[in-house]
């Protein structure tokens, strides 16, 4: 029988002919348990974390690294701009030059 899940096993045809089986809970469409922390054992809390001095300065070179690299990556963005905008000025400039070059010999070409 097709229809809502409250009813979708109620009947059943077997071998025997037909039966009467138990009808289904609906399922939930929302479950509103929340997961849990993972719970520490006593031994990890009593026992301080063992530090590695090489580790720790490893960490501050890798933190010092990355702090440098950030700022190289913004002056080189910032060079960036300005390198695009005086491209684009030279580029503009040499058009110009280059279209009046174009005239003058136009001009002296057909005579205007």
């Amino acid at each position: 029988m097709t229809g809502p899940k409250i009813f979708r096993n109620f009947f059943s045809t077997g071998r025997t002919g037909p039966r009467r089986l138990r009808a289904v809970a609906p399922e939930p469409d929302y479950t509103s348990t929340v997961a849990e922390p993972a719970r520490r054992t006593a031994a990890l809390r009593e026992e301080p974390p063992v530090a590695d001095p090489e580790a720790i300065r490893r960490a501050y070179r890798r933190e010092r690294a990355k702090r440098r690299a950030r700022s190289e990556h913004r002056r080189e963005a910032k060079h960036a701009g300005v390198r695009f905008w005086v491209v684009l000025w030279v580029l503009l400039f040499a058009s110009v030059i280059l279209v009046l070059t174009i005239w003058a010999q136009i001009q002296q070409l057909f005579g205007l």
